[in-house]
């Protein structure tokens, strides 16, 4: 009996097992229970929590009805991350949140899209998402006072597709709206409806109104494809229009509808000559879209029969086709060599030129052969240049069959593309085997520019230093100077030099030595020499050197202040800094410094003043010199004697009412502050340190603040703006001003 009771009941316990809850949907029920409590929390964190929770059950396909009037409350949340997790639980609901349209549409008026505010894009996505439900709701809006609202309307009317019949005509007429948002807004929407929306656009074209014509295509062009059937109606209007707003528009939309380039040519090349900015801008565009053959037969005839600006815009475009426009290549070069010696003509072409691509390489090459004028080759060999790392296969193979001055071309070329022609380092080496001197210079000079291996460069260089050309000498001498780190290791070699009868070379040599920093102090009296040379560059020169080295003769030293007190400017600037190099022992020369000082050229006067801070270093004499530069024009002689005021400390005193002066110039403000605070407070100047406190800057604030409360008991009187400064929004001023306070009060 047991036995038959136990079969009745077990389908009854299964038939209980079905109408039980599922472990996992109890589980889900309490997690949404819990959510939507949370949801009302006082908590910020927690409230967030809970949307995030409710957003995932969404995910997850849980039923979320039971929700919304929750989730309705919660988007009027000020806290960004609830807001956002309920829109887009919202959204994910789709149509059986319709009930929360009316709240997301006045979300969509209190937002400001210009801001790419998120709310309103959130809005309006999840608008969209609620399908049918909410499009009478969203053709109301349309028609509302606010823009932003009009505009998130149309944006979620463009993503119900079923909405189309009803929503295209409404959206017609916003593209008339005064508002350029909701204008953008609604051709978007419009190209993204069905293509029932293309008759309209096409009526569009014919509207009394630019706007709307103008919109009206731009729609059509968003439709691509879709609108080809437009495409005629377009080219009609292009050719009617007199409007430049319709006419850009209507330009700009042909080729996304597939109108056909001849069409399109017909009606864009008319506008070339247009000085309307924006018409010239929509013609580039148009260009440049065109397939390439089509574009460059177009602007080729431009460039070569009509008239500046026109032709140089042509130019310029072909440039921006690159190596599409290679077939232009030959007329450019014939345009670059008419006008070689017109630079302001020329540029527009040799822009173009290189921008087509390495194609052009040989024909540079081939118009350096057929030109004589030195000039000439330096624009060609210049181009070469500019290619860079493209042109330096093409160079290498047909540098072997090139005339002498051309190979020497050529490698200058090379040597100006630096690193980038590391490959032709053979061929450089080859060249300078062949002991012609010209090939050996250019080859040289080439190779230091390439940066090769400081061990090989010395190999090369050592024999070249020893030449009877002196070609190769300077470029040599030019060549250790592109490679500084070598200069010591060939001193002895340039020691020699520097008894050259040639200027030239003694001067380059000088300039080379430079880089030998003291190492070339062996050649001081070789150089001091020199200070008499009969060539002004040679003097010059000399002078350079004994600044790195930093010492001379006693002699050495009255011929420099001479040479400084005749010469001109660059002379005694020269001269100023080789003798402020040299320390006390040049202090002879201080009235030349001192006659310096008002010189016309502020860079001789900052280097006066610097070499009177070395020579004398007394601060009793050089304060005066200071307090005087503080009201020079110049910011770099004013920031000198700030620097230089900051050893002296209490001893620069006189100079606290110019600096607190130079406190409201922002250029000078940081240094004038640094010497402020090493030069003691003065009672006479109480007034300053007050003004200070109502200075825009923070740093001058504290200073104020700073000065008053060294001057103690002293400054009782600044105990009340003090205390309002205590008040200032930046928390190191006021940590400042109760310091202040606590010395004054004592």
């Amino acid at each position: 009996m047991v036995f038959f009771l136990g079969l009745f009941a077990q389908p009854q316990s299964l038939l209980a097992a079905q109408e039980a809850p599922k472990s996992s949907e109890v589980e889900d029920s309490s997690q949404l229970s819990e959510a939507l409590e949370q949801l009302s929390s006082d908590e910020t964190r927690t409230r967030r929590d809970a949307a995030l929770k409710l957003y995932q059950l969404a995910v997850e396909g849980m039923d979320l009805r039971l929700a919304l009037p929750s989730l309705i409350t919660a988007l009027e949340d000020r806290e960004d991350q609830v807001w956002f997790h309920t829109v887009s639980t919202l959204a994910i609901m789709g149509p059986q949140a319709a009930e929360a349209a009316p709240k997301l549409l006045q979300a969509l008026g209190n937002s400001n899209r210009r801001g790419v505010n998120v709310r309103w894009y959130r809005s309006a996505h999840a608008l969209s998402q609620m399908g049918d439900k909410v499009v009478d709701l969203l053709l109301a809006s349309c028609s509302e006072e606010g823009a932003s609202r009009r505009a998130g309307a149309a944006k979620a009317l463009g993503g119900i597709p079923t909405s189309g019949a009803r929503s295209v005509p409404i959206l017609m007429g916003l593209l008339g709206d005064e508002e350029e948002e909701v204008r953008e807004v609604a051709i978007e929407s419009l190209s993204l409806l069905p293509d029932h929306s293309l008759e309209p656009l096409k009526q569009g074209l014919q509207h009394e109104t630019s706007r709307v014509m103008a919109a009206s295509c731009r729609a059509l062009a968003r439709l691509a494809d879709r609108a080809q059937s437009a495409s005629q109606e377009l080219i009609e209007l292009a050719q009617r229009a007199t409007d430049p707003l319709v006419l850009v528009a209507a330009l700009e939309s042909l080729l996304p509808v597939q109108a056909s380039p001849q069409d399109i040519l017909a009606v864009t090349l008319p506008h070339f000559d247009s000085q309307e900015e924006a018409l010239q801008q929509a013609v580039a565009n148009v260009m440049l879209a065109l397939p390439p053959d089509q574009a460059v037969s177009a602007l080729l005839h431009q460039a070569e029969h009509a008239q500046p600006p026109s032709s140089d815009r042509a130019v310029e475009l072909l440039g921006y086709l690159g190596v599409d426009a290679a077939p232009a290549l030959p007329l450019l070069m014939h345009s670059m060599q008419r006008w070689l010696d017109s630079p302001e003509r020329l540029d527009p072409y040799r822009r173009a030129f290189l921008q087509v691509g390495p194609a052009g390489i040989p024909m540079v090459i081939e118009a350096m052969q057929l030109t004589d004028k030195e000039a000439h080759l330096e624009i060609f060999q210049t181009m070469l240049t500019e290619y860079g790392l493209l042109a330096v296969q093409p160079i290498l193979e047909l540098l072997p069959e090139q005339t002498e001055l051309m190979q020497v071309k050529l490698i200058h070329a090379l040597g100006g593309m630096g690193r980038n022609a590391r490959s032709a380092q053979p061929a450089l080496i080859r060249a300078l085997e062949t002991k012609k001197p010209d090939l050996q210079a250019a080859s040289i000079q080439a190779l230091a520019a390439l940066e090769i291996k400081l061990e090989q460069f010395d190999q090369l260089i050592k024999p070249l230093l020893a030449s009877a050309s002196p070609a190769v000498l300077l470029a040599s001498l030019k060549a250790l100077s592109l490679r500084p780190e070598a200069v010591p290791a060939h001193l002895d070699a340039l020691g020699q030099l520097l008894r050259s009868e040639d200027p030239s070379l003694r001067s380059q040599v000088l300039h080379t030595m430079v880089h030998a920093g003291e190492s070339a102090r062996k050649f001081e009296p070789e150089v001091a020499m020199l200070l008499a040379d009969i060539d002004a560059s040679v003097r010059l020169a000399s002078m350079r050197v004994l600044t790195v080295i930093g010492e001379t003769s006693p002699l050495a030293l009255d011929q420099i202040a001479w040479l400084g007190r005749l010469g001109d400017a660059p002379t005694l600037q020269q001269a100023l800094e080789t003798l402020g190099r040299m320390g006390p022992s040049a202090s002879k020369a201080l009235p030349l410094f001192s006659e310096s000082l008002a010189h016309e050229d502020p860079v001789i006067r900052l280097a006066a003043i610097e070499g009177i801070l070395v020579l004398d270093p007394d601060p009793k004499r050089g304060l005066p010199i200071m307090l005087e530069a503080l009201e020079d024009p110049s910011g770099d002689i004013r920031q000198a004697a700030m620097k230089a005021l900051i050893p002296l400390k209490e001893q620069a005193g006189e100079a606290i009412p110019a600096l607190i002066g130079l406190l409201g110039n922002s250029e000078d403000r940081e240094l004038s502050l640094g010497a402020l605070r090493v030069i003691p407070s003065q009672v006479a100047y109480l007034a300053q340190y007050l003004e200070a406190l109502n200075h825009e800057d923070p740093g001058v604030r504290a200073f104020g603040c700073r000065s008053l409360g060294q001057l103690g008991s002293a400054a009782e009187q600044a105990l009340p703006e003090l205390r309002k400064v205590r008040r200032d929004r930046y928390r190191f001023v006021r940590e400042q001003a109760d310091e202040a306070i606590k010395q004054i009060e004592g």
